[in-house]
């Protein structure tokens, strides 16, 4: 009708008006404006990263106070790293994985069915890469069997 530009008719008087125009310019009219779709779902969009930073700020803030209410640091003396991992060897004692890694593990796994030889335990280590990067390693018979990883640096 008018071109590329969008027009709309004004409430007061009907004459049309652009889109946009804070008022009529026939009869001074002020044009009150609703929010578009567009603006909603970009508030809403803006609302929802918002949010999800500030969950990200609380968590990473209760890991750096959780930490330093057991007494440790975020990394040496209570995580492992890829070079310590890669030092263990099967065979290994507990005690010596211990020396390698610089702090004993957590045990998570226990079976004892009453031969020493065949008695199996998991220790866990936290790693010292992304949040839940960790290190299990299986001794049977007080030596080391296996030993697994994820996300260690």
């Amino acid at each position: 009708m008018f071109g590329k530009e969008k027009f709309e008719k004004c409430p007061t008087c009907g004459e049309f008006i652009l889109e946009n125009a804070p008022m009529c310019l026939h009869c001074g009219t002020q044009v009150k404006r609703k929010f578009s779709s567009r603006r909603i779902i970009f508030i809403c969009v803006c609302l929802v990263l918002s949010i999800t930073c500030f969950t990200w700020a609380i968590i990473s803030l209760m890991d750096s106070s959780s930490s330093s209410v057991t007494g440790g640091s975020a990394f040496k003396d209570t995580t492992i790293s890829m070079s310590e991992f890669n030092k263990i060897k099967t065979g290994m004692t507990y005690d010596e994985v211990v020396v390698v890694v610089g702090c004993k593990g957590e045990l998570m796994s226990e079976v004892d069915i009453g031969y020493s030889e065949y008695a199996t335990k998991i220790y866990s280590w936290e790693g010292n890469g992304y949040a839940g990067s960790n290190a299990n390693v299986t001794f049977q018979g007080g030596k080391v069997v296996s030993k697994a990883q994820i996300g260690l640096e």
